[in-house]
């Protein structure tokens, strides 16, 4: 885009140092050609759009096909025994330094469990575990 309007000046810089074309036309032909270039780049991003929407569109369509998940089952589900660490301390080979230490814990079946903290302090390991 910019080195079009590069060309159009200097050519037309040219054409008015001739004398084929005076100021006033080049101008009006400048003016003209931002006014065109304006309203092509907001067709073509349109279209751009159009075509980002039916994608997002096909995308849920495709979620919706999906079975609705069941709940409330007839009988309760056999739960699994509770999971628990003790003491747990992970290094990797590489290292001197534990990315943790002596970490022990208990979760009970039908107990929800949240693993937090900041990027690389463990969570991930701690779950490989």
């Amino acid at each position: 885009n910019q080195v079009g309007l590069v060309i159009v000046l200097f050519v037309g810089g040219y054409f008015v140092q001739q004398g084929r074309m005076s100021l006033g036309e080049f101008y009006a032909f400048v003016a003209y050609l931002s006014g065109m270039t304006e309203t092509i780049w907001t067709i073509s991003w349109f279209f751009v759009s159009t075509k980002m929407v039916e994608a997002s569109i096909s995308r849920l369509e495709q979620l919706e096909k999906f079975p609705d998940a069941e709940y409330g089952h007839d009988r309760p589900r056999k739960l699994t025994p509770s999971i628990s660490i003790q003491e747990a301390s992970f290094t990797f080979p590489d290292s001197r330094e534990p990315i943790f230490q002596d970490i022990s814990f208990t979760i009970q079946p039908g107990e929800i469990a949240a693993v937090t903290g900041p990027v690389g302090c463990g969570k991930t390991t701690l779950l490989n575990l």
